[in-house]
Protein backbone atom coordinates (compact mmCIF):
# COMPACT_ATOMS: atom_id res chain seq x y z
CA UNK A 1 0.00 0.00 0.00
CA UNK A 2 2.83 2.21 0.89
CA UNK A 3 5.48 2.62 -2.27
CA UNK A 4 8.54 1.81 -0.61
CA UNK A 5 10.20 3.41 -3.36
CA UNK A 6 12.86 6.63 -3.14
CA UNK A 7 11.88 9.54 -4.91
CA UNK A 8 14.93 9.00 -7.73
CA UNK A 9 13.08 5.96 -8.91
CA UNK A 10 9.51 7.83 -8.98
CA UNK A 11 8.60 10.70 -11.59
CA UNK A 12 8.47 14.04 -9.47
CA UNK A 13 4.52 15.47 -10.42
CA UNK A 14 5.12 19.32 -11.42
CA UNK A 15 1.05 19.50 -11.28
CA UNK A 16 1.40 22.77 -13.33
CA UNK A 17 -2.83 23.38 -12.91
CA UNK A 18 -2.75 23.43 -8.90
CA UNK A 19 0.92 25.33 -8.49
CA UNK A 20 -1.49 28.50 -8.03
CA UNK A 21 -3.33 26.86 -5.20
CA UNK A 22 -1.07 25.48 -3.46
CA UNK A 23 1.00 29.44 -3.88
CA UNK A 24 -2.47 30.85 -2.53
CA UNK A 25 -1.83 27.91 0.71
CA UNK A 26 1.46 29.03 1.26
CA UNK A 27 0.78 32.99 1.26
CA UNK A 28 -2.14 31.71 4.10
CA UNK A 29 -0.67 29.80 5.66
CA UNK A 30 2.90 31.93 6.36
CA UNK A 31 0.56 35.08 6.96
CA UNK A 32 -2.42 32.97 9.31
CA UNK A 33 -1.97 33.30 13.23
CA UNK A 34 -1.44 29.67 14.60
CA UNK A 35 -3.90 27.41 14.61
CA UNK A 36 -4.00 26.57 18.54
CA UNK A 37 -3.83 29.44 19.85
CA UNK A 38 -6.09 31.58 21.80
CA UNK A 39 -6.28 35.28 23.00
CA UNK A 40 -5.76 36.31 26.17
CA UNK A 41 -6.42 40.07 26.84
CA UNK A 42 -3.81 41.80 24.28
CA UNK A 43 -2.04 38.64 24.07
CA UNK A 44 -2.27 35.45 22.48
CA UNK A 45 -1.36 32.01 24.39
CA UNK A 46 0.04 29.34 22.69
CA UNK A 47 -2.35 26.50 23.63
CA UNK A 48 -0.59 22.71 22.49
CA UNK A 49 -2.88 20.84 20.34
CA UNK A 50 -4.44 17.54 21.67
CA UNK A 51 -1.17 15.08 21.61
CA UNK A 52 -1.96 12.22 18.59
CA UNK A 53 -0.39 8.56 19.22
CA UNK A 54 1.51 7.69 16.49
CA UNK A 55 1.33 4.22 14.87
CA UNK A 56 4.15 1.44 15.09
CA UNK A 57 4.86 1.00 11.37
CA UNK A 58 5.70 3.70 8.67
CA UNK A 59 2.29 1.67 6.54
CA UNK A 60 0.33 2.11 9.87
CA UNK A 61 1.16 5.87 10.13
CA UNK A 62 0.62 6.18 6.18
CA UNK A 63 -3.15 4.90 6.45
CA UNK A 64 -3.51 6.87 9.41
CA UNK A 65 -2.25 9.75 7.55
CA UNK A 66 -4.51 9.27 4.95
CA UNK A 67 -7.74 8.71 7.16
CA UNK A 68 -6.76 12.23 8.79
CA UNK A 69 -6.60 13.52 5.67
CA UNK A 70 -9.85 12.31 4.23
CA UNK A 71 -11.98 13.64 7.26
CA UNK A 72 -10.11 17.29 7.06
CA UNK A 73 -7.89 16.55 10.27
CA UNK A 74 -4.86 18.21 9.02
CA UNK A 75 -2.93 18.61 12.40
CA UNK A 76 -3.10 14.65 13.35
CA UNK A 77 -2.33 14.11 9.08
CA UNK A 78 0.51 16.28 9.33
CA UNK A 79 2.18 14.34 12.38
CA UNK A 80 1.27 10.57 11.08
CA UNK A 81 2.98 11.66 7.76
CA UNK A 82 6.15 12.94 9.32
CA UNK A 83 6.52 9.88 12.30
CA UNK A 84 6.08 7.73 8.50
CA UNK A 85 8.58 9.59 7.17
CA UNK A 86 10.74 9.25 9.80
CA UNK A 87 11.42 5.09 7.97
CA UNK A 88 11.39 6.05 4.93
CA UNK A 89 13.05 10.14 4.67
CA UNK A 90 13.17 9.98 0.53
CA UNK A 91 10.16 8.67 -0.77
CA UNK A 92 8.69 11.21 -2.55
CA UNK A 93 5.21 10.82 -1.64
CA UNK A 94 5.17 11.04 1.64
CA UNK A 95 7.25 14.15 1.40
CA UNK A 96 4.80 15.92 -1.01
CA UNK A 97 1.64 14.95 0.93
CA UNK A 98 3.66 15.89 3.96
CA UNK A 99 4.49 19.13 2.47
CA UNK A 100 1.15 19.78 1.53
CA UNK A 101 -0.34 19.02 5.52
CA UNK A 102 1.92 21.21 6.54
CA UNK A 103 1.07 23.89 4.36
CA UNK A 104 -2.37 23.42 4.97
CA UNK A 105 -1.91 23.49 8.76
CA UNK A 106 -0.16 26.77 9.00
CA UNK A 107 3.00 24.94 10.35
CA UNK A 108 5.32 26.75 8.08
CA UNK A 109 8.82 26.19 9.63
CA UNK A 110 7.88 22.81 8.99
CA UNK A 111 6.98 22.89 5.49
CA UNK A 112 10.12 24.78 4.75
CA UNK A 113 11.75 22.02 6.21
CA UNK A 114 9.75 19.60 3.64
CA UNK A 115 10.69 21.81 0.75
CA UNK A 116 14.71 22.31 1.88
CA UNK A 117 14.58 17.94 1.84
CA UNK A 118 12.51 18.19 -1.98
CA UNK A 119 14.61 20.61 -3.42
CA UNK A 120 17.94 18.36 -2.20
CA UNK A 121 16.49 15.56 -3.81
CA UNK A 122 15.41 17.10 -7.14
CA UNK A 123 15.79 20.94 -7.46
CA UNK A 124 13.71 21.19 -10.29
CA UNK A 125 10.46 20.26 -8.38
CA UNK A 126 7.69 22.87 -8.70
CA UNK A 127 5.90 23.04 -5.49
CA UNK A 128 8.81 23.19 -2.79
CA UNK A 129 11.00 25.81 -5.02
CA UNK A 130 6.92 28.22 -4.82
CA UNK A 131 6.96 27.60 -1.03
CA UNK A 132 11.11 28.88 -1.03
CA UNK A 133 10.50 31.40 -3.50
CA UNK A 134 7.89 33.40 -0.68
CA UNK A 135 10.37 32.38 2.06
CA UNK A 136 12.54 34.25 -0.14
CA UNK A 137 10.57 37.25 -0.59
CA UNK A 138 9.14 37.44 2.79
CA UNK A 139 12.65 37.69 3.82
CA UNK A 140 13.57 40.22 0.94
CA UNK A 141 15.75 37.65 -0.40
CA UNK A 142 14.80 38.89 -3.59
CA UNK A 143 17.47 37.37 -6.23
CA UNK A 144 17.48 33.59 -4.19
CA UNK A 145 13.33 34.20 -4.70
CA UNK A 146 13.86 34.89 -8.81
CA UNK A 147 16.14 31.78 -8.57
CA UNK A 148 13.32 29.30 -6.93
CA UNK A 149 10.53 30.92 -9.31
CA UNK A 150 12.77 30.35 -12.47
CA UNK A 151 13.26 26.70 -11.40
CA UNK A 152 9.58 26.25 -10.62
CA UNK A 153 8.28 27.44 -13.81
CA UNK A 154 10.95 25.35 -15.74
CA UNK A 155 10.28 25.90 -19.41
CA UNK A 156 7.17 27.34 -18.83
CA UNK A 157 8.87 30.44 -17.31
CA UNK A 158 8.04 33.04 -19.64
CA UNK A 159 4.34 31.85 -19.58
CA UNK A 160 3.29 30.71 -16.42
CA UNK A 161 1.27 33.50 -14.47
CA UNK A 162 1.85 32.12 -10.74
CA UNK A 163 5.79 32.25 -11.41
CA UNK A 164 5.60 35.66 -13.44
CA UNK A 165 3.50 37.52 -11.23
CA UNK A 166 6.11 36.48 -8.14
CA UNK A 167 8.93 37.43 -10.21
CA UNK A 168 7.60 40.58 -11.12
CA UNK A 169 7.38 41.27 -7.04
CA UNK A 170 11.04 40.31 -7.01
CA UNK A 171 11.85 43.14 -9.37
CA UNK A 172 9.38 45.22 -7.27
CA UNK A 173 11.11 44.95 -3.89
CA UNK A 174 14.57 45.13 -6.25
CA UNK A 175 13.45 48.94 -7.11
CA UNK A 176 12.73 47.64 -10.99
CA UNK A 177 9.06 48.98 -10.94
CA UNK A 178 8.75 49.56 -14.53
CA UNK A 179 10.46 45.52 -15.45
CA UNK A 180 8.36 44.44 -13.19
CA UNK A 181 5.23 45.40 -15.12
CA UNK A 182 6.52 45.12 -18.43
CA UNK A 183 7.16 41.44 -16.89
CA UNK A 184 3.13 41.05 -15.76
CA UNK A 185 1.66 43.20 -18.47
CA UNK A 186 3.24 39.99 -20.75
CA UNK A 187 0.10 37.76 -19.23
CA UNK A 188 -2.60 38.99 -21.45
CA UNK A 189 -5.04 36.24 -21.15
CA UNK A 190 -8.66 37.21 -20.85
CA UNK A 191 -8.76 34.90 -17.73
CA UNK A 192 -6.28 36.56 -15.90
CA UNK A 193 -6.67 40.35 -16.45
CA UNK A 194 -8.33 41.29 -13.19
CA UNK A 195 -5.72 39.66 -10.99
CA UNK A 196 -2.83 41.22 -13.38
CA UNK A 197 -4.53 44.80 -13.22
CA UNK A 198 -4.63 44.15 -9.12
CA UNK A 199 -1.41 42.84 -8.55
CA UNK A 200 0.37 45.52 -10.93
CA UNK A 201 -1.68 48.17 -9.63
CA UNK A 202 -0.10 47.01 -6.06
CA UNK A 203 3.18 46.68 -7.21
CA UNK A 204 2.49 50.63 -8.68
CA UNK A 205 1.31 51.59 -5.38
CA UNK A 206 4.45 50.33 -3.67
CA UNK A 207 6.95 51.65 -5.96
CA UNK A 208 5.89 55.30 -5.28
CA UNK A 209 3.65 55.50 -8.66
CA UNK A 210 -0.09 56.52 -7.33
CA UNK A 211 -1.35 57.71 -10.97
CA UNK A 212 -0.29 54.13 -12.21
CA UNK A 213 -1.48 52.18 -9.60
CA UNK A 214 -5.52 54.21 -9.97
CA UNK A 215 -4.57 53.83 -14.28
CA UNK A 216 -4.72 50.01 -13.47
Amino acid sequence: MLDNRSSAARPQHRRRGRGGLILAAVILAASAAPLHARTNGSRTVATPADPFEAGETASGNYLAAIVAGAKQDITPAAKFYTEALKTDRRNAELLERGFLAQLADGNMPEAFRYARTMLAIDEKVALPNLAMAVRNLQMKQFDKARAHLALAAGKYRNSDPTATLLTAWTEVGNGRLTKALALADKLQEPALNDIRNYLTGLMADVGGKKDEALRR
